[in-house]
């Protein structure tokens, strides 16, 4: 794994970049509504107690979201390309964590800096279950402008490429 680790970032392959915004937020039933012109439709979870992310943002008074979008490896898939399958199964693994890991920092430096939370917050990202609905990464990308930021784009799917990429 370290090799890998060395060629990828010999290479060129491993280039963190990341952008996050802090934007203005109300709760309008299920949906955020940002900026006072988006609105992030939010499903309300039947299984767990959870309710839906909506629930944490305030309908009467303005509140405040923060998006993100981060991305580990650019032109991994040039990398991979001849390797065997396990240095390929490495580099994927290392994207994703590197991927994670910057998410992690970038999260901790809003929460920290910006606002001076010290409490436990919540990171939602599109896809896990407190925000299964893909298409809300098509509403981030427009209010980070991501794909210039980050090189991140979406296919028609709302697939995130490169694949080390979390929103």
């Amino acid at each position: 794994a370290v090799r890998v680790y060395d060629d990828m970032a010999s290479g060129g392959f491993i280039s963190p970049r990341a952008v996050a915004g802090i934007f203005t937020a109300r709760r309008c039933g299920n949906d955020i509504e940002v900026n006072s012109t988006l609105r992030i439709p939010m499903m309300r979870n039947q299984k767990r107690s959870l309710g839906s992310l909506a629930d944490y943002i305030d309908s009467e008074n303005e509140d405040y979201i923060g998006a993100f979008a981060v991305t580990a490896a650019r032109g991994i898939e040039r990398y991979i390309t001849g390797q065997d399958s396990y240095t390929t199964l490495i580099a994927q693994i290392l994207s994703t964590r590197i991927a994670e890991a910057v998410t992690e920092i970038v999260y901790q430096d809003i929460k920290e800096d910006k606002w001076g939370f010290t409490t436990p917050g919540i990171r939602p990202a599109c896809g896990y279950d407190s925000m299964p609905d893909h298409s809300c990464k098509e509403i981030i990308f427009s209010l980070l402008n991501a794909e210039k930021h980050t090189g991140i784009s979406l296919t028609s799917s709302y697939m995130m490429t490169p694949e080390a990429s979390v929103c």
